[in-house]
Parts: structure tokens; C-alpha cells; sequence
């Protein structure tokens, strides 16, 4: 794979996120069992012990100790809100002494807080100014150290231009590589991808190991093929018991309340991935028929707004 044009990346990440990149590109290309493998469990909130939701707003990262806590538990622990949740460290009262923290954990080789800094800079929160470029370059840097999450977002950034050259089959190396270190989204949109190229039972095979991850939209496209006959019927059984499953592994009543209370039912979705299920269906109207701009045109014009 050519190297990603990344802005202001630093040239020693960059090659060692390419030859991370490859690695994932060849072993799909000469055989898919490192793609279509079983993915990482899930990570565990440390206090409760139940699976983190896959929506990282609902979820809390301290730089302070490192660890990913549960809304419930910070709801339901966080009524001294000058200490931790977890190592009862004191929190910081500024921005700039937050960030600060953020900065150590990056300097120390944590992943996850590089990712999650890469995070703030993007959306410019916490009193930081927006800075893509500056987010890209910790993405990268976190996608190297293997967070599944960074991994996803520079396939964002490749596939629409975003701080990067847009290079689509760059973007699906990242996304290759974010799904194999677990990340559902990034598997579903893998398999979106060979809807358009009418690989149906690859496709068929991303959303079944996503959606039994608990994947929401993953379980909507299996659904989705089972009516248009693309799946059998014990498949879509057992994906829908298995994401049944997994979405009550992870829920508990102080997560639940914890989210009503913040954005007063569900929590928004944290992806861009959703847009992708227009697609998907743009596509699976027009498998086996008539695949003409007019028909295609025709497609658009019935499903737009889902």
C-alpha cells in the first residue's frame, strides 16, 4: 500500500502505520481467516465488570489512571466530583491542566488517551482549537500503538478527504485493520463495500460477526438480506439471539438511567457510519435488477431521507 498524504504526520509513524496497514491488506488478500476471525472481546468497565458499550459516548476516558469507565459508574459514583471514579485522584479543575494529562499519557505510549486527545483536537473541545491535521497525526500515532478506534477514524479521513488525499482503497486498508482489532463499525462498513461489488455472502459474513458484537446496523442489513432472500433464515435467527445477547451483556440499570439523564433517552450515534446504511439499501434495491444510472437514480429518489 503507497503511503497515506497525511498533512503534518510525523514520516516514522506513517511508515509504521502503512506496514501495519499491509500486514491486514495481504493476510485478507492471501486468506481471510485473519479478517473473518473471531474479533477481541470487548473491554470491561473496571468497576462494574460488564462490557463497555460499543458507543464511546457512553463511556469516559481518565487520563489520570488510564482507564474507560461506564456512564452508569460515573453517574453513580460521581457524586464528589473532584475525584476519580476510580483511583480517587484529584480532579483537574482547568482545561490546560486536563489536557496536561492527556499530553503525559500521549508522551507514555497510552493508545487509548492518544486517541481520545486525537478526539478533543478534532471536535475542539476542552478549550483546545480545532485542529484536524493535529488530529490525524495522534490518530495515527494511536493506530500504530493498535487502538481499533484510530484505526476506524483514518479510514474516515481517507475516504473523504479529510486532513488526508482521498484514496479509497487506503481507506479500506484502515478500516480492514480496524475490524480485525475488533471495531464493528468499521466491519460494517467493510461489508457495504462488498454489497457494491455484489459479494454478497462476504458481505453476508462482516455483518453476521458485527452484529453478533452488538452492532445495530450490522443486524438491520441481515435483516435486510433475509428479506430479499440473500440469507437464510437460521442465519438471521441466530445473528438477531446472538446481538440479543451481547446488547444485554451490556446493559444494567445505572447505565441506563445514567443515559436518560444525559441525553434524555438514547444516546446519539458516535460515527459517521450510519449514513452507510443508505447505500446499503441503494445497493440491495438494485442486486439482480436492472443496475442502470436510470434505475439507480430511481432507487435514490424511493429511499431518500431513510
Amino acid at each position: 500500500m503507497d503511503t497515506i498524504a497525511v498533512v503534518v504526520a510525523d514520516e516514522q509513524w506513517l511508515a509504521q502505520l502503512t506496514e501495519c496497514c499491509n500486514a491486514s491488506w495481504h493476510a485478507a488478500k492471501q486468506h481471510d481467516g485473519a479478517l473473518f476471525s473471531q474479533p477481541p472481546p470487548i473491554d470491561e468497565c473496571p468497576i462494574c465488570m460488564l462490557p463497555l458499550k460499543m458507543n464511546r459516548l457512553e463511556r469516559a476516558y481518565y487520563p489520570c489512571c488510564g482507564k474507560e469507565i461506564c456512564i452508569g459508574c460515573v453517574y453513580a459514583l460521581g457524586h464528589n466530583r473532584r475525584k476519580c471514579v476510580f483511583c480517587r485522584t484529584p480532579m483537574n479543575t482547568s482545561n490546560r491542566e486536563l489536557i496536561k494529562q492527556f499530553e503525559s499519557r500521549v508522551e507514555a505510549g497510552d493508545a487509548l488517551a492518544t486517541f481520545c486527545l486525537g478526539c478533543l483536537y478534532d471536535g475542539g473541545r476542552r478549550g483546545l482549537r480545532r485542529d484536524r491535521d493535529k488530529a490525524v497525526k495522534l490518530w495515527l500515532r494511536a493506530a500504530v500503538l493498535g487502538n481499533a478506534g484510530a484505526s476506524s477514524m483514518i479510514g474516515y479521513a481517507c475516504c473523504y478527504g479529510s486532513g488526508v488525499e482521498v484514496d479509497h482503497e487506503k481507506a479500506l486498508g484502515c478500516w480492514k485493520l480496524a475490524a480485525i482489532r475488533g471495531d464493528a463499525g468499521s466491519r460494517y462498513i467493510l461489508g457495504t463495500n462488498e454489497v457494491c461489488l455484489r459479494n454478497y455472502d462476504r458481505a453476508l459474513n462482516h455483518f453476521v460477526i458485527s452484529a453478533v458484537a452488538g452492532h445495530d446496523e450490522s443486524l438491520t442489513a441481515i435483516q435486510m438480506f433475509y428479506m430479499l432472500g440473500y440469507a437464510p433464515k437460521d442465519v438471521f435467527e441466530k445473528a438477531l439471539r446472538a446481538h440479543h445477547k451481547a446488547k444485554k451483556e451490556t446493559e444494567s440499570d445505572q447505565r441506563e438511567t445514567a443515559t436518560a439523564l444525559v441525553w434524555g433517552g438514547a444516546a446519539p450515534v458516535d460515527t459517521p457510519a450510519l449514513p452507510r446504511l443508505r447505500m446499503l439499501r441503494l445497493h440491495t434495491y438494485t442486486a439482480g435488477n436492472d443496475s442502470s444510472t436510470e434505475t439507480t437514480e430511481k432507487a435514490e429518489a424511493e429511499i431518500e431521507g431513510v
